[in-house]
């Protein structure tokens, strides 16, 4: 890979979000991350993986969009909104209520219901958080450089999910399927 080649890349996607330009230098990404953004020493720092050399040039560029979408500046209404916020207690509610009736009239104590009924709220927001995200992310890459770098992307993501441990499988479970993004993006 020439880091040459990816520095100026860089250059010419932060003139085009509209962001500083990044540190970038050569490391380890987890699999499936080509690109991944950090900060090193209060500076944005972009870290340019083994495998990136060996992406086409339209994956490639698809890589850098992604990555420079999320470190723009957030657009007003990115956030939870009221909307986020009633659809999840319009679920959540009810959840609870049901719960309340089964501990009065059958008399059953269900000492870990009421926290299960919190978590499932904010596994709900988290939910309605990184759809809104991906999909706000999705958009600004679409905006700034076309639908054929965006659809690049999300079929490499169909066809090689990347793989994830951990925490991070809540997070993939939550953010909608590639399938799911280009059909919102039209």
């Amino acid at each position: 890979m020439d880091l040459e080649e990816a520095r100026s890349r860089a250059e010419e996607m932060s003139r085009r979000f509209g962001i500083a330009v990044p540190q970038v230098e050569e490391g380890a990404t987890p699999p499936g991350a080509h690109v991944l953004l950090g900060v090193r020493d209060g500076v944005m720092c972009l870290v340019i993986g083994p495998g990136y050399g060996d992406l086409p040039p339209i994956e490639r560029e698809a890589a850098f969009a992604w990555v420079m979408a999320q470190a723009g500046p957030r657009r007003p209404g990115s956030g939870i909104g009221l909307r986020e916020v009633l659809a999840t207690m319009a679920a959540v509610v009810p959840l609870g209520l049901l719960v309340g009736a089964a501990e009065r009239y059958f008399e059953v104590s269900l000492p870990l219901s009421y926290p299960f009924v919190g978590v499932a709220g904010f596994v709900a927001l988290l939910a309605a958080s990184i759809r809104k995200h991906t999909f706000a992310t999705d958009r600004r890459v679409a905006e700034v450089c076309g639908r054929a770098t965006l659809r690049a992307a999300l079929d490499r993501i169909k066809h090689e999910p990347p793989p994830v441990r951990g925490v991070y499988r809540l997070v993939a479970a939550l953010t909608p399927s590639p399938d799911t993004r280009a059909a919102r993006l039209g």
